[in-house]
């Protein structure tokens, strides 16, 4: 009995420290004066960021499959029996007509392949992955004639246009080699 007593009264001393602690509870801390916001301020205590720019141009497509442009590379190198030119490494839709030169035996025309490379082609040239021939070049379109085969297993030619695009009006300049400037 004295040992219930015991435990009662300890039970009930240790509550009410408790009980003490939780009314009197934390303080409350003195709140910060509030400061106005100063963007200047701010900015100055930022770090500044460094720009990123992205050249698509200049890298190879991060979802297109490294397997299958090489397996591309080898089907272009078995068919015609050696290494394919640079004109042949790329689908004759991806190049980009810049210019066109007008000659006295045959046009020239300039395309930037995808690797932003630079090249001078003429009629009867070889350009993409299908064994593509250019067959024309025209004062503002080059046209491609590819040989493909159709669902049925039958040769189809398909001709593919590469336009020049046309200048906007505030970049086109005249030029007057005449030297009746002003006159």
């Amino acid at each position: 009995m004295l040992s219930v007593l015991l435990c009662v009264l300890l039970v009930t001393t240790g509550c009410g420290e408790r009980k003490k602690q939780a009314a009197d509870g934390p303080k409350p801390r003195a709140a910060a004066p509030v400061q106005p916001f100063d963007p200047a301020a701010r900015a100055a205590q930022l770090k500044p960021k460094q720009s990123v720019s992205y050249i698509g141009a200049q890298m190879r497509d991060p979802f297109e499959s490294i397997v299958a442009a090489r397996k591309a590379e080898e089907d272009v190198r078995q068919r015609v029996g050696r290494a394919p030119s640079p004109l042949q490494r790329y689908d004759v839709q991806s190049f980009k007509l810049i210019g066109i030169i007008e000659k006295s035996d045959g046009n020239v025309a300039m395309l930037i392949a995808p690797d932003g490379k630079g090249h001078m082609v003429e009629e009867g040239m070889p350009l993409g992955m299908n064994e593509g021939r250019i067959s024309r070049i025209l004062a503002d379109v080059v046209e491609v004639e590819e040989v493909r085969r159709n669902y049925r297993g039958e040769q189809e030619r398909k001709i593919i246009p590469l336009v020049l695009p046309k200048p906007k009006e505030a970049e086109t300049e005249t030029w007057d080699y005449s030297g009746n400037e002003g006159q």
